[in-house]
């Protein structure tokens, strides 16, 4: 789904949309590093959706409308998604 080394940094926690849609990730790079990305199951550019320390748990809400993660000290964060276009929103909600 992506070329090797691309994007760089080791790629964990891959985890599917539920409708099969998107397969997003995470990539950690040094000890502080770690960025969340998305990338269409059928192929295309990997995009970058946040860094923040310590992302991980990656999971799409039931309805696919949005991707929750957490990071460091038990914060959870919440990426909402266009269900029409599929595209990623800019808003980011944390809790």
């Amino acid at each position: 789904l992506t070329r090797l080394g691309a994007p760089l940094g080791g790629h964990r926690n891959p985890v599917w949309s539920n409708n099969g849609r998107f397969i997003a990730f995470v990539t950690i790079r040094g000890a502080a590093e770690a960025s969340v990305w998305a990338v269409d199951a059928d192929g295309g550019t990997p995009r970058r959706l946040h860094t923040v320390m310590g992302a991980g748990n990656l999971q799409f809400s039931k309805d696919d409308r949005a991707l929750f993660f957490s990071g460091i000290g038990s914060i959870l964060y919440r990426l909402p998604i266009d269900p029409v276009k599929g595209s990623w929103w800019l808003l980011l909600e944390v809790g």
